[in-house]
């Protein structure tokens, strides 16, 4: 049975691997980030106006040819992308966080050597 208390995330991890980590995550971050960026949806297709235009027009070309399948297909792909940044953003964190730890006990059993405790 797992120990609940214990992060299982950077359990046993090297502060060498745990930097490398932050590293991959980082740029995967950017990578999703900037994927979020690129297929965001303009503002004027979520204006009011052009909610109207597609009220009032239903039979146009863009609307038959599907436009609005595209468009949704779009959102759901920069949506999707922001998320992924966010999840990677919020790993890399953690990994930071438990680098920091680390790092403070390892200082902590020096500096206790050092002074002879």
């Amino acid at each position: 049975m797992k120990n609940p208390n214990i992060d299982w995330t950077t359990h046993g991890m090297s502060e060498r691997e745990m930097k490398k980590r932050i590293q991959s995550h980082d740029a995967m971050r950017k990578k999703s980030y900037e994927k979020h960026l690129e297929y965001k949806v303009p503002d004027a297709f979520l204006s009011d106006s052009f909610k109207m235009w597609m009220t009032n027009n239903p039979e146009s070309p863009w609307l038959k040819s599907g436009g609005m399948d595209k468009l949704q297909k779009q959102a759901t792909i920069s949506l999707s992308a922001k998320a992924r940044a966010t999840k990677r953003g919020d790993t890399g964190y953690k990994l930071k966080k438990a680098l920091e730890v680390k790092q403070a006990v390892k200082l902590k059993k020096d500096l206790n050597k050092l002074l002879g405790y």
